[in-house]
């Protein structure tokens, strides 16, 4: 392997490993706060410590090795982009010989670093064996400890029940508030079986979906009828039904605070290519949101052909660009202050009866900077959304709107090749890495999805440059107001 490979584009089991190695003890954090701003300044450090402590915390959000959130950061930041060679270089200098070694020996070939003859990074004598490397620190926890600590957890979920009970009370919204029980009446208890012979329609890392409904025999009941109203719904239409689940004590988020993010935002802004909310519920064990039902489910399903659905033809996806792009400038603009989503993703963004797009799911929509003008920055302690869409100052808690011109740019990838952004048996494991990759042999025009008549050559090299402008580092990345989406009546 070449050693000016970049690092990005190492394979996933060199990631995997190095992974390994480098959670012990913690060692990945001395490499991040060795990392320097540029070849050119080596002695002005990249990170500082708030950054490493927004990578841990990002890891134990996506329950996945820190090296890993890392390298999506560096390896993917910076005029130059760091190679496997300049970080050997590195680990040496840090004295982490045995990741260094990993690199040279079994993926470059390369044999053993040369190493100090004395001290802790010497190279061990073949003749000391049988070493117990059992680990020695424990702790002396007593009945009456534990005890105190279940309880003072307990009073911590008895309080937050309390709270939840009157949170809809004091609501910014005109939305109508639901009951729990009203929803229970209206997903058949919620049904966990699938949509199929059930009500379950999908799950996604904060809740579950499911279809709301009158039954046949329904139809006439005033407990649903005075629901429908209340939505001013037809009787006879489907709702869609998100709850969330309860926050897990091992993960810093805020799911209440996300839940109020989205009921007083949504209730605000109302546009052709925003998924609308009807209503809430906040007087159960679950908060809930209720939808319209979207037929035609997910971008992401509908791009996988999922459930032996038909591919969408280009114009169709064309289309879905232009809305995507409606849907965010009009966030971006629409107020004095512009709203970042933060979580743009083909699994967020649903198709009507007509295949028009419905961006959806608001739980992290942030007041953010524009940029324009201005040389404040909003920032945030907790690094939330999904990594294969996350520009790389994400993960430093820089919130503007050129996060969202990042994502879009993934979703154009998506849709001119048909690829899922993230793929752990695909070299270059999300799209923008394999692409690249994948550009180093042939032509764009061979990326595009085959499951479908091949797009024009013109608008497809097009379309690509305008993925790799939203792509771009910040500072080159245009604002959503400037990317042009055309439209077409190619099929």
């Amino acid at each position: 392997m070449n050693p000016e490979l970049e690092i990005r584009k190492m394979p996933i089991q060199a990631r995997s490993r190095l992974s390994s190695m480098l959670d012990v003890n913690n060692s990945w954090k001395i490499l991040m706060g060795a990392i320097p701003k540029s070849a050119e300044n080596g002695e002005t450090k990249k990170y500082s410590s708030e950054d490493v402590r927004l990578v841990e915390n990002e890891a134990k959000r996506q329950i996945k090795p820190a090296f890993e959130i890392l390298i999506d950061e560096w390896g993917t930041s910076g005029k130059k982009r760091p190679t496997i060679q300049e970080l050997i270089q590195l680990l040496v200098k840090l004295e982490l010989y045995q990741a260094a070694d990993y690199l040279s020996e079994d993926l470059l070939d390369d044999g053993p670093l040369e190493r100090p003859a004395n001290g802790p990074s010497a190279i061990v004598p073949a003749n000391i064996a049988n070493i117990n490397f059992a680990q020695t620190n424990t702790y002396d926890l007593t009945d009456q400890t534990v005890l105190e600590a279940t309880n003072e957890r307990l009073r911590y979920f008895q309080q937050k029940e309390i709270s939840r009970q009157t949170l809809f009370e004091d609501f910014d919204t005109s939305l109508p508030h639901l009951s729990y029980t009203d929803l229970e009446y209206l997903t058949n208890n919620f049904d966990q079986n699938p949509v199929s012979n059930g009500r379950k329609l999908g799950a996604g890392a904060f809740g579950t979906v499911f279809l709301g409904m009158l039954q046949e025999n329904h139809h006439l009941d005033s407990k649903g009828i005075q629901i429908y109203q209340k939505m001013k719904l037809p009787i006879q239409s489907k709702v869609a039904v998100k709850r969330l689940h309860n926050q897990k004590a091992d993960v810093d988020i805020d799911i209440n605070r996300l839940f109020r993010t989205e009921v007083e935002t949504m209730s605000q802004f109302a546009h052709e290519n925003l998924l609308a909310l009807l209503a809430y519920s906040a007087d159960g064990p679950d908060c809930c949101l209720v939808y319209p039902f979207i037929p035609n489910g997910s971008l992401e399903a509908r791009l996988a052909c999922e459930g032996g659905t038909s591919p969408l033809q280009w114009n169709q996806r064309l289309d879905v660009a232009h809305g995507v792009a409606k849907a965010l400038i009009y966030l971006h603009t629409g107020r004095t202050q512009p709203l970042v989503h933060r979580d743009v993703k083909s699994a967020n963004i649903l198709l009507d009866h007509d295949m028009k797009a419905k961006l959806g799911d608001f739980g992290l929509i942030r007041i953010g900077a524009t940029g324009r003008g201005s040389k404040s920055i909003a920032f945030t302690s907790n690094v939330l959304g999904t990594s294969a869409y996350m520009a790389p100052e994400a993960f430093r808690g820089d919130i503007s709107v050129k996060l969202d011109t990042f994502s879009f740019g993934v979703i154009i990838l998506e849709l001119l090749t048909g690829l899922p952004p993230y793929d752990e048996e695909r070299d270059g494991n999300d799209l923008i890495s394999h692409v690249d990759s994948a550009l180093d042999d042939i032509n764009f025009i061979h990326l595009l999805d085959p499951k479908i008549v091949p797009l024009p050559e013109n608008m497809a090299s097009t379309l690509h440059s305008i993925a790799l402008s939203c792509i771009q580092e910040k500072k080159r990345r245009p604002f959503m107001t400037q990317v042009s989406i055309f439209r077409t009546s190619a099929n």
